[in-house]
């Protein structure tokens, strides 16, 4: 239950840093019930232009609908957005 509980929280950290970097939510809904509904059998009404390409692979990334496809944590970790450019 400890990996399904974090690929939830992968989701959901995608989802919040859409929501942050775009100010306004990832799916558009009126009632719990609707948005469990999109999110299970719609694609999202993200807007990628609003994002840098970077932060918009990031969201990508973490927001894979198939919970067996989303990475790990760890691999979130390690994703260029977090890491910062390199130097040099």
């Amino acid at each position: 239950h400890v990996l399904c509980s974090q690929k939830l929280d992968v989701w959901a950290l995608g989802a919040m840093a859409y929501n942050l970097a775009a100010l306004e939510v990832p799916f558009k809904a009126t009632t719990m019930h609707h948005l469990k509904n999109l999110i299970i059998n719609s694609p999202s009404s993200i807007n990628l232009e609003k994002l840098s390409p970077e932060l918009a692979d990031f969201v990508l990334f973490c927001m894979e609908k198939d919970p067996l496809k989303r990475p790990k944590l760890e691999d979130v970790l390690q994703h260029p957005f977090l890491k910062g450019p390199t130097p040099g």
